[in-house]
């Protein structure tokens, strides 16, 4: 499936599972654009792809990959998992990731209403080098509608040998504009942790996470200027 963009240089497609000749040009960015402690490796993230429950976006412009999004689809769900999302460098900057950001949400709810985005993203209340390249990241959410979960320090269970960052989970609400629930929280957590990481469904982090959380959730804005 091929969508052309007005400019007529851009063109959405989604990866199939049988394209090698895309999922090498898609590995190659996914490596150069995702921290270690983020990433899958190449066996994960090939397996994925001939799932019935992930979308992987790709976005070209002249024929040559300059952004991608991949998303965890549960079926018969009512939340999706933003898992990964980038722009080559070069590219950004120019509006192209709020486009890529809003084609991968339609194509991951598909006309859906009820549908919750979920977003794994790297926290500024974190020390690190790399805040300030943080705050922008969660300010370019925000601006697209994604609010952070207050209270909740998400815990990511990529097991990847390094020691990954502490993160925030967004959530883009759903179209409806109903309240999310804890309860419901909890369950989308669990299906994460089981079908996108392999845990245990019940691994005492998702138990850690949802117990600090206002019920119904509260979502804020808060981010430093």
């Amino acid at each position: 499936m091929t969508v052309s963009l007005p400019s007529g240089e851009d063109v959405y497609s989604i990866l199939a599972p049988a394209d090698v000749s895309a999922f090498e040009d898609l590995f190659e960015l996914y490596r150069s654009s995702m921290p270690a402690a983020e990433r899958k490796s190449r066996a994960s993230l090939h397996a994925s792809l001939g799932r019935n429950d992930y979308r992987v976006v790709l976005l070209r412009r002249a024929g040559r990959l300059i952004g991608y999004s991949i998303s965890f689809v549960p079926e018969n769900d009512n939340f999706c998992l933003l898992e990964y999302m980038a722009v080559r460098e070069g590219f950004r900057g120019g509006g192209i990731g709020a486009e890529l950001f809003r084609h991968s949400v339609d194509t991951a709810r598909a006309g859906r209403r009820d549908v919750a985005v979920l977003l794994e993203v790297d926290s500024w209340r974190e020390a690190a080098p790399d805040r300030a390249m943080r705050v922008r990241r969660q300010a370019f959410y925000q601006r697209l509608g994604c609010l952070r979960v207050e209270g909740l320090d998400y815990l990511l269970p990529l097991e990847t040998g390094r020691t990954p960052p502490v993160m925030d989970l967004m959530i883009l609400p759903p179209a409806d504009g109903r309240a999310i629930r804890r309860a419901e929280l909890e369950r989308w957590l669990r299906t994460v942790y089981v079908a996108v990481y392999d845990q245990s469904p019940s691994d005492p982090r998702i138990a850690r996470m949802v117990d600090t959380v206002d019920d119904p959730l509260k979502l804020t804005g808060s981010i430093p200027r």
